[in-house]
C-alpha cells in the first residue's frame, strides 16, 4: 500500500534489486510491472475530520468509479485487501496483481556438450531449435557418420556415432542457420585397477523395463521398451512372452526411425504375471554391442486399482488456449498435459491413487510451452494458475471438479 499520493497517474512495478542500485539492469533480477498506469483511490471518511482546516480539498478529488460486479468477484476470489485505519472504517480495495518473472537471454547458445559413452554425444541448447547441422572438422563427412535424436522439447540433441573407432569429435554446430560454436569432444575410457578389471563385465546392449516396479497400467499405457543404443540388426521372431503357463510370440514393432524404441502389443489381462524373454544375441546395436539372454518380468494391473478425475473447464470469462498440466504436489513430476481452448470436460483416467495438483498456463502465443516476459518490450509473462484444491485420487473412485 502506498499512502498520501498525489491525484495523478502512476507507473507500478516491482523489482528484486540484486545489486542495490534501484535500476533494472540485470537479466537475473526478477521484475513485475503493471500493463497500464494506475490512479490512487480516495474514499471520503465516514466521520469528518474536524481538525482539517479546509475539508473542501476532499471534494476536488472525485471518488473512483468501482465496478460492483468486479468488486464482488474479487471478494469471492480473495483478491482484495482489508485496510485498518483510525480515521476510516474497514475498507475493501480492488487489488492489482503483478506477475514477477525473470527475463531470459534471447541469444541462442550451445550450453553444454558431452561425450558420455562410446558412440554417443550430447549437445544441449539454451532454447529449442528447429534445424541443426553438424559439420565434423576432424574427419571426412561425405559418408554418413551419425544418427540424430532430439529431445521432446528439441533443446537437446543426441548424436549416435555410426563411424567405427570414433573416440574424438571436433564439430561445428549450426542451429537455425547460425553458427553457434565449434566444440571438441573426447571419449575417455576409465582405467580400472587389476582387481576391478577382473570383476568388470563387458559392456552389453541393455533394455529398459518401465513396468518392473509399478506394474503395467495396460488401460492407458503401452508396453514400450528402449534400447541403450539404436539397433543395426534384430530378430523379433525369437522373442517370447510367457503369460502364466502359456508361451506366446508377441507382436513387436519399432516406434521410431532410429530403431531404438520398440512396442510390444498384446491383449493384456488384468492382474497377470508376464515374462518377456529375449534370447542371446538377437539384437546388435550400432556399436556392434549385443546382449545376453534378457528376461523382463512384470505384472498387469486391475481396473479397480485406479481412480479417475473429470475436470469441467468453464472458460467463458477466460477465453484462449491453456496448457493444462497434472503434476504431483511438489511439481516435480508431470503426469499428463493437455491443450484446452474451450469449455468442456477434461478426463484424466486410470490415475494411481495419490495427491495431485492441476496447473494451467495461458499459452498466449500458441507455442505449447510457458514463455517468460520482457520488460523493455512490455511483454508480460504467460500467466500460470493453479486449481485451488489438492486433488486426492482414491482407488476405484471418480473425482469431479469445476474450474472457472
Amino acid at each position: 500500500m502506498f499512502n498520501h499520493l498525489q491525484h495523478n497517474k502512476f507507473k507500478l512495478f516491482a523489482l528484486a534489486d540484486l545489486n542495490g542500485d534501484l535500476i533494472f539492469n540485470q537479466l537475473s533480477e526478477k521484475i513485475a510491472f503493471g500493463d497500464s498506469l494506475v490512479t490512487p483511490y480516495y474514499v471520503v471518511p465516514k466521520h469528518a475530520d474536524t481538525t482539517a482546516k479546509d475539508t473542501s480539498l476532499h471534494k476536488k478529488i472525485p471518488p473512483p468509479e468501482v465496478d460492483l460486479q468486479k468488486l464482488e468477484l474479487a471478494r469471492k476470489n480473495d483478491s482484495i485487501r482489508k485496510i485498518d485505519s483510525i480515521k476510516h472504517e474497514q475498507l475493501l480495495y480492488p487489488s492489482i496483481p503483478l506477475y514477477m518473472f525473470e527475463e531470459s537471454d534471447s541469444i541462442q547458445k550451445l550450453v553444454k556438450s558431452t561425450f558420455p559413452k562410446d558412440g554417443m554425444a550430447i549437445l544441449k541448447f539454451r532454447f529449442p531449435v528447429k534445424h541443426v547441422r553438424i559439420v565434423p572438422i576432424n574427419f571426412d563427412s561425405v559418408t554418413p557418420w551419425h544418427l540424430e535424436e532430439f529431445s521432446k522439447q528439441r533443446d537437446s540433441l543426441t548424436l549416435w556415432i555410426t563411424r567405427p573407432k570414433t573416440d574424438s569429435l571436433v564439430l561445428k554446430v549450426i542451429a537455425d542457420g547460425k553458427t553457434l560454436d565449434t566444440v571438441t569432444l573426447a571419449f575417455e575410457k576409465k582405467e580400472l585397477s587389476k582387481r576391478a578389471a577382473k570383476k568388470a563385465v563387458a559392456e552389453q546392449l541393455t533394455l529398459s523395463n518401465p513396468a518392473k516396479y509399478y506394474g503395467l497400467n495396460q488401460f492407458k499405457d503401452k508396453l514400450i521398451l528402449t534400447f541403450s543404443y539404436p539397433l543395426a540388426r534384430w530378430n523379433f521372431s525369437d522373442i517370447l512372452l510367457v503369460e502364466e503357463k502359456d508361451t506366446l510370440h508377441p507382436v513387436v514393432n519399432f516406434t521410431d526411425s532410429l530403431k531404438r524404441v520398440i512396442i510390444v502389443t498384446h491383449k493384456w489381462k488384468e492382474e497377470k504375471n508376464y515374462t518377456l524373454i529375449f534370447p542371446d544375441s538377437i539384437f546388435y546395436g550400432i556399436t556392434n554391442l549385443s546382449q545376453d539372454t534378457i528376461k523382463l518380468t512384470f505384472k498387469s494391473t486391475a481396473e479397480r486399482d485406479f481412480g479417475n478425475l473429470v475436470l469441467t473447464m468453464k472458460m467463458e470469462n477466460r477465453p484462449g488456449q491453456y496448457i493444462l498440466q497434472l503434476v504431483n504436489e511438489k511439481e516435480i513430476t508431470l503426469y499428463e498435459e493437455r491443450l484446452v481452448n474451450k469449455s468442456g470436460k477434461v478426463h484424466f483416467d486410470y490415475l494411481v491413487p495419490g495427491k495431485y495438483k492441476i496447473k494451467a498456463i495461458h499459452d498466449r502465443n500458441f507455442n505449447g510451452r510457458w514463455d517468460t516476459g520482457n520488460y523493455r518490450m512490455k511483454i508480460q509473462p504467460e500467466e500460470v494458475m493453479y486449481f485451488p484444491k489438492i486433488i486426492d485420487i482414491k482407488a476405484n473412485w471418480d473425482v469431479e471438479e469445476d474450474w472457472d
